[in-house]
């Protein structure tokens, strides 16, 4: 007999979609990056070809784009490989050595505990606004359906 779903687990699910903000975010400033620094070297992969290759302008230029390419499969901004390389492999280890020190109990425990009960009393005080903002929108679907 297979084993019942787990049962809904709003701390554990916030931390998850914590881990995938951060994940993006910090993905999202390596492609930053890369185009603060691909922008520049394309424009003068450019340049160059235009000036000094007669035979094929565009081969320095295409050079920097596959490089971008290459930096693109790396970084999988949008979690798309399937083979668990590049830059998640790293963040993958950095999260292990994280959750590792958080089972022993270290300070990341009791720095969880305190985003958790932060969070919590957050979730807490905005019941009462969000319940009233369904309200609203229950009403105005009401209006528009008449």
């Amino acid at each position: 007999m297979p084993d019942p779903p787990e049962a809904p687990d709003p701390r554990r699910d916030r931390w998850v979609l914590f881990r995938d903000l951060l994940v993006f975010s910090v993905k999202a400033a390596l492609e930053a990056f890369r185009d603060l620094i691909l922008i520049p070297i394309a424009l003068g992969a450019g340049v160059i070809g235009l000036i000094f290759q007669r035979n094929d302008p565009g081969a320095l230029f295409r050079l920097v784009i596959d490089g971008g390419r290459r930096f693109d499969r790396w970084l999988d901004l949008f979690d798309e490989r399937k083979d668990g390389g590049g830059v998640a492999a790293i963040l993958g280890q950095v999260e292990q050595a994280l959750i590792h020190e958080h089972q022993r109990g270290g300070l990341t425990q009791q720095a969880k505990e305190s985003i958790d009960q932060a969070l919590d009393g957050l979730q807490e005080a905005l019941e009462g606004p969000k319940d009233r903002a369904h309200d609203s929108v229950s009403k105005v679907q009401k209006k528009l359906a008449e």
